[in-house]
């Protein structure tokens, strides 16, 4: 845009009256306007060297942004080490010396380059959403992943041995003296399913030996009726005279 707006008034001689303050920033609002009203005031040489820190200011944020981390590019380094060179060796010069034919000449291959380069600028923006999209892909398959595994995890260690820990305790409460909780998951739930473990174990063999008296004291009465029964058929017959 620079390069065209040069040539246009290096084509009409500076004759067109444009606001040659060409800072767009805010704190220059002020100037910018004085500068307008003047413009017509001013001498060719003075436009000349506005039109000069114009293309110089631009270049030099150009520098500023390639300079960063981010935009480290050997390629779009030199090609804006090429811009620079040519802006320095032909354009620069010409403009000087008002050469309209030699500056239009050399803007022409000097417009391509930056056209390369701000090409070259937007395939490397291309390239850098394209990643962001894939590291974005790449992050949300990873978390849904880690859901996918956090959760088999609580279902294994958790959820399994509650509900294995449910079912001992119900067929133990329904008389399966045998019945035993796995001891599976966390420490905490392991520990709690041997410890229902123990309990059924001491359970059932109290109640083991509870059934072996209560089958040897019948066995003892048993016995014990056996006798008098024995006895009391035995007694009619008994003579005391």
């Amino acid at each position: 845009m620079a390069a065209y707006q040069i040539n246009f008034q290096l084509a009409t001689n500076f004759a067109v009256n444009l606001p040659f303050d060409l800072n767009t920033d805010a704190t220059n609002h002020q100037n910018k306007a004085i500068s307008e009203s003047n413009s017509i005031n001013q001498p060719t040489s003075q436009k000349v060297t506005i039109l000069i820190e114009d293309m110089e200011n631009r270049l030099a944020k150009l520098d500023a942004y390639q300079l960063t981390n981010a935009n480290d590019s050997q390629a779009i380094d030199s090609q804006l080490t090429q811009i620079h060179r040519q802006w320095l060796d032909s354009l620069k010069p010409a403009l000087m010396s008002q050469d309209k034919q030699k500056f239009y000449i050399d803007s022409i291959d000097y417009i391509k380059k930056v056209d390369r380069f701000v090409s070259e600028l937007q395939h490397r923006n291309e390239k850098r959403q394209i990643w962001q999209q894939v590291l974005q892909i790449g992050s949300l398959i990873i978390i849904i992943t880690i859901l996918l595994i956090g959760m088999y995890k609580l279902r294994e260690n958790v959820l399994l041995p509650v509900q294995d820990l449910i079912k001992a305790n119900s067929k133990f409460k329904q008389g399966d003296r045998q019945a035993r909780a796995a001891v599976t998951g966390y420490a905490e739930f392991s520990a709690l399913a041997r410890s229902f473990n123990d309990m059924a174990s001491i359970i059932a063999t109290y109640q083991h030996s509870l059934e072996s008296e209560v089958d040897i004291k019948t066995q003892h009465l048993v016995k014990a009726n056996q006798v008098l029964s024995l006895f009391y058929n035995f007694y009619p017959n008994l003579n005391f005279e």
